[in-house]
């Protein structure tokens, strides 16, 4: 394991949540592959065609001050982890019963889901850089442009945390 930084930037972030469900993922019955995307465009083009099985992909929403004035160093991250389940799908063909068992033996996307939200939920950041705690914004189902509904969902997270000081510079020096 790694020391904690000094500043939990968004990038740092984003590592520690890719790498602890690239860990998830690795191991049965919870298998899969997972994606980080750019934007929430090309998250839902991967969602879109996703591989077979159990896809998860990672995608930060963005950031926004949470200070009490304009020049705090405190913000809040969000981010979204969107989980795919396409080895056999349980939305009916009339795309509005969802099967909460899953195909034979293996766990529902519902099971996927809540595993993927516990998971994420359990991570504890540093408290003397951050709230610590990572909090569930909430989770809804995914659809594409045609507002057809797709087998996935998107789980929504907050954490805040201090940002890197930075020396003030005179915007008008030579």
């Amino acid at each position: 394991m790694s020391a904690a930084p000094a500043v939990l930037t968004n990038v740092e972030l984003l590592r520690r949540v890719r790498d602890d469900l690239k860990a998830l993922l690795s191991d049965a019955p919870t298998r899969g592959y997972l994606s980080v995307a750019g934007t929430l465009r090309r998250a839902l083009e991967m969602l879109a065609t996703p591989p077979q099985g159990l896809f998860v992909v990672l995608l930060w929403d963005g950031e926004r001050n949470v200070g009490t004035s304009p020049l705090s160093g405190v913000v809040e991250h969000t981010w979204s982890v969107f989980v795919s389940q396409t080895a056999e799908l349980n939305i009916t063909p009339d795309k509005e019963v969802l099967d909460v068992t899953g195909p034979g033996n293996k766990p529902s996307l519902l099971d996927r889901v809540n595993v993927v939200r516990d998971r994420i939920r359990s991570l504890l950041f540093p408290e003397d850089i951050s709230s610590s705690y990572v909090s569930y914004v909430g989770g809804s189902q995914v659809f594409d442009s045609q507002e057809a509904p797709l087998n996935s969902f998107r789980l929504q997270f907050a954490l805040q945390s201090a940002l890197p000081e930075v020396a003030y510079r005179d915007a008008y020096a030579e």
